[in-house]
């Protein structure tokens, strides 16, 4: 879709939403307030908060007004981010969980890469993630690159784009492709990241930015990271990509509808099909092998070559089901040795 030009000075929108979060929204708050480029605005929704919440927030938007409080009886997280999109007037809009943070250089960086990728209305960066004290315990993606182009055919075929996955507070929007894309679907299982990461790839160039522009909290309240991989995470896993899917299906329907018959019968992408192996196989479901079998025959047309990834997910059916469990959360996990790599790897690359 064609993009106009920014304005010297575009304003950033930040949208923010919160559920009972008051140990960690003030700084987050103040983790915009300490941007270096400084022509932006924070919309806050708050969706009914039990706990101090809003009377953390309430000072922030007294003292600054760039910052907003919206309160909402209740609500889902995809609600407060749509009624916080239509209080905005950004030309550029980026999310923000209200238990994570940016980094002092996000919104100028974010520019910065817009300006040189101008054909760009989608941007995605790498996250560093901490723990809930704030400690540095790794990156997401932790090893690979997020990559930049147009994925338009590769997301109609695959159903995704060649690259890694962050949370919603790594995505950034330019104004015409976010006019687009909201309002969000309001449903239980649509997860926002999931859905914009479907639809904004269909519509415009991504810019990938592979410098860490914010910091992912991990705690025991997150939705999708919480210690240990489970069956349940698993399904989960697949019930959010089975919706963000068919989420998309639909929004192709009212693009293209040629488009939309060739999608109907589009096989399942390989993060599909190993998502549904690893839970089959982790119920001590029998038809994990059909699954398998469908999974290494898409490999072998997807993968041009046999990369240990591979090598692992096609031998990995004559695995003893303790040591399969044991292999898919040490491939999965971002674990102590991988943390370990990272930050060898992150020195060598900052000497």
């Amino acid at each position: 879709m064609p993009l106009v030009p920014l304005p010297e000075r575009p304003l950033f929108s930040i949208l923010m939403t919160n559920y009972n979060y008051a140990e960690y929204i003030g700084q987050a708050i103040e983790s915009v307030q300490q941007q270096t480029y400084t022509h932006w605005e924070l919309i806050i929704v708050d969706n009914g908060s039990t706990d101090r919440s809003c009377d953390v927030v309430e000072p922030y938007a007294q003292s600054d007004p760039r910052i907003r409080l919206i309160r909402q009886l209740h609500g889902l997280g995809v609600g407060g981010l749509n009624r916080g999109y239509r209080a905005s007037a950004g030309h550029i809009v980026c999310i923000l969980d209200s238990d994570d943070t940016y980094l002092p250089y996000k919104l100028e960086r974010v520019l910065e890469n817009l300006r040189r990728n101008a054909d760009a209305g989608f941007l995605m960066h790498r996250e560093l993630r901490i723990d809930s004290a704030g400690r540095l315990i790794g990156a997401t993606p932790l090893l690979g690159r997020i990559n930049s182009g147009w994925f338009g055919p590769e997301a109609i075929c695959q159903g995704s784009i060649p690259s890694f996955a962050v949370p919603e507070t790594a995505l950034c929007l330019r104004r015409e492709v976010a006019q687009r894309i909201f309002p969000l679907p309001e449903h239980p299982f649509c997860a926002a990241d999931v859905f914009i990461v479907g639809i904004a790839p269909l519509l415009t160039c991504v810019a990938g930015v592979n410098e860490p522009l914010s910091s992912y909290r991990t705690h025991s309240r997150n939705d999708y990271n919480r210690p240990g991989l489970t069956l349940d995470s698993f399904v989960h896993m697949s019930t959010l990509m089975a919706y963000g899917n068919e989420a998309q299906r639909r929004y192709i329907a009212t693009m293209h509808p040629e488009l939309h018959r060739f999608i109907r019968e589009r096989p399942p992408s390989l993060r599909q099909l190993t998502i549904e192996y690893i839970c089959l196989r982790f119920a001590r479901n029998d038809d994990y092998r059909a699954v398998h079998a469908t999974l290494v025959a898409r490999s072998e047309a997807a993968v041009k070559t046999r990369t240990t990834y591979y090598l692992f997910w096609r031998y990995s059916v004559y695995l003893p089901l303790p040591a399969f469990r044991f292999a898919v959360r040490l491939l999965l996990e971002t674990g102590r040795l991988k943390r370990v790599l990272w930050l060898i790897i992150r020195h060598v690359y900052d000497k």
